[in-house]
């Protein structure tokens, strides 16, 4: 599954990916990687998670073997400019459930046992968006006192405008119409 975290610098895709246990199996190493080349243009960084079941002693350290999935999954990562950041097994003695990314600030941390696997923690040091509430006044114009309004409007001792410029003029006449239809148009 690849998802798209939207941060205050941009988004990030992130994927969780289970590969089961299949000796020699490449093409969903192969499907992983064109999904992530389609995907990754619109991202700032990736990470992709899971338990990819592959062994590489000279990749992950913690594998039986080099199997040519594990080696496979290494040459993708090398292509991609991934790197795998868990450092510790994760099944027994074996590191099974890596962190791929490309995302300077990611960290990976293996903690206590759920089932046969063991917890891994991913950390990334990015700002989510922040909301603001805005809170803001409408005019009521169906309950406003037209007529009041038109009278006001009337006998307010308008200023000449001809000695101003021609912004200082229509701020100044703005700010005489809102301040009387303030008094007849109620706001909420």
């Amino acid at each position: 599954m690849w998802f798209q975290l939207h941060s205050e610098n941009g988004p990030y895709l992130l994927c969780s990916w289970y590969r089961p246990p299949a000796a020699g199996e490449t093409q969903s190493i192969d499907s992983f990687c064109t999904e992530l080349d389609l995907l990754r243009s619109n991202a700032l960084g990736t990470l992709p998670v899971g338990d990819l079941n592959v062994h590489s002693q000279r990749w992950l350290g913690h594998s039986s073997c080099n199997s040519a999935e594990g080696e496979h999954m290494l040459e993708i990562c090398m292509k991609s400019g991934l790197r795998q950041i868990v450092r510790g097994p994760t099944r027994g003695d074996y590191l099974l459930d890596v962190n791929i990314t490309d995302i300077e600030s990611a960290s990976a941390s293996v903690s206590e046992l759920i089932a046969d696997h063991a917890v891994v923690t991913t950390s990334l040091n990015l700002s989510l968006p922040k909301t603001e509430s805005l809170h803001r006044s409408v005019w009521a114009f169906s309950h406003g006192d037209w007529e009041g309004l038109k009278n006001a409007l009337l006998m307010h001792d308008w200023p000449s405008t001809t000695a101003q410029d021609s912004s200082t003029a229509a701020a100044d006449t703005t700010e005489a119409i809102l301040s009387i239809a303030k008094k007849h148009i109620p706001m909420r």
